[in-house]
């Protein structure tokens, strides 16, 4: 990637939004991979639904998957952010669930692992193991009638991990710039939703 960027992901304690998304794209090629090997080893086909079961217009959105814009939904969080006083900004400078207890949609599983999932877990409305990934560690609901609460709370968790690591660039380059900042989550986001991240600056 380096020669086509013609420069470097981060300059010091500066980040170049644009390369960091095609490093995330290059990334989330292997991502579905992971996932149906982890289905194997820790016998959980919940890791092992594939991303063909989403095909709603705003499931995949960003330059680098068809130009689909940020959804009006998701881009609610671009802004709202968890600690509003420890903003870092793109020079790294200074500072400046509601999941619903129904069941799952009664759709007709395909596949061998979709039969394997819906014994498994009969109540799970996950498609795919993106949305298995963020109901299973993070509580966000992949039920229909929450979908736009979902696509909200994973746009603040891709967030939240871009300021985390314009945190730990300024740390290193330039010092704390604030020792009451913290990554508000358990788990980091998908590579699949680093997307379209020039929104957030």
């Amino acid at each position: 990637l380096l020669p086509e960027w013609g420069g470097y992901l981060t300059d010091k304690g500066k980040i170049h939004p644009a390369r960091l998304e095609q490093f995330f794209y290059n990334l989330a090629v292997f991502e579905e991979e992971h996932f149906r090997r982890r289905a194997y080893e820790e016998n959980e086909p919940g890791w092992g639904l594939g991303t063909e079961n989403e095909q709603d217009d705003e499931d995949f959105y960003g330059e680098w998957y068809g130009g689909t814009p940020t959804p009006l939904v998701a881009k609610e969080a671009n802004d709202g952010l968890v600690v509003e006083t420890n903003r870092i900004d793109i020079d790294g400078g200074g500072e400046s669930e509601s999941q619903a207890e129904t069941t799952a949609p009664d759709t007709a599983p395909k596949t061998k692992v979709e039969k394997k999932f819906k014994k498994l877990h009969p109540r799970d409305a996950s498609r795919s193991y993106r949305e298995f990934y963020y109901e299973s560690k993070l509580g966000i609901s992949p039920l229909v009638t929450n979908r736009a609460e979902a696509q909200r709370d994973r746009r603040a968790i891709a967030r939240d991990y871009l300021e985390g690591l314009h945190w730990n660039l300024n740390y290193y380059h330039s010092g704390c710039c604030s020792w009451s900042w913290f990554f508000p989550h358990l788990y980091a986001p998908l590579s699949t939703d680093m997307v379209n991240l020039s929104e957030f600056y």
